[in-house]
């Protein structure tokens, strides 16, 4: 048990540990490529939210079975997570660019009927691009499952519960340490949204082209995460 003194410390220290881990490369990379340019924050928030639970998700399960079985090696699994990272954020990446490119190629087309200077109507056709936003929300809870697995999860997440005499003790730290990834990639989303959809008014080129620059990116530390795993 923890001394009635020790437990804020202990609080704090599950709860910051929890706040940087959700600031992993890999981690902000994911969230970022899946985002959508004209996002409100609204949407953002709800995406980042339901990474974190997909996150908080794994790191329970994984977290009961390390307190029964008493595991106290997570290399193997951190591997096999970590490799499954890079090919996820590949995934990001080249399904975010084919949704970007694919459907910008479809034209929006209406005619209209302008005078000119003698008083003549003639027909104009007037084509506009239309924009492809993809719906990754549902998927976002996916993503956070497998960072569940990968980076340092298993190391701040899920290796100290092993040295706890109390296995409540233990799953305690982990939803601290959840919550703490939470109000993380949340205050993340929140201030991405709404630099998008600020941005987004006021210069559409300059946000699409971020968002191809960001997906590529994703998908070039996807293909390292692989190499570096492999």
């Amino acid at each position: 048990m923890i001394p009635s003194g020790g437990v804020m410390a202990f609080s704090s220290v599950a709860f910051s540990l929890g706040v940087l881990h959700a600031f992993d490369i890999d981690h902000v990379m994911a969230v970022s490529g899946l985002s959508e340019t004209s996002s409100r924050s609204r949407k953002m928030l709800g995406l980042c939210c339901r990474w974190a639970m997909g996150h908080g998700l794994t790191l329970l399960v994984v977290g009961v079975c390390v307190l029964s079985l008493r595991i106290a090696n997570l290399d193997s699994l951190s591997h096999l997570g970590e490799k499954l990272v890079g090919y996820m954020l590949m995934g990001i990446g080249l399904w975010g660019l084919w949704g970007l490119f694919s459907q910008d190629q479809l034209i929006f087309t209406s005619k209209f009927f302008s005078k000119t200077d003698n008083g003549k109507l003639f027909e104009e056709v007037k084509t506009v691009p239309t924009h492809y936003e993809p719906k990754h929300q549902h998927g976002a809870v996916l993503v956070g499952m497998i960072h569940g697995l990968a980076g340092s999860a298993p190391l701040i997440g899920l290796m100290p519960i092993g040295n706890f005499d109390s296995p409540w003790l233990g799953l305690a730290y982990i939803a601290i340490f959840s919550f703490g990834a939470l109000i993380s990639m949340v205050t993340f989303g929140g201030l991405l949204g709404v630099v998008f959809y600020g941005l987004n008014k006021r210069a559409v080129s300059l946000v699409r082209g971020l968002r191809v620059v960001i997906l590529i990116a994703t998908f070039c530390l996807g293909a390292h995460w692989v190499y570096a795993n492999g």
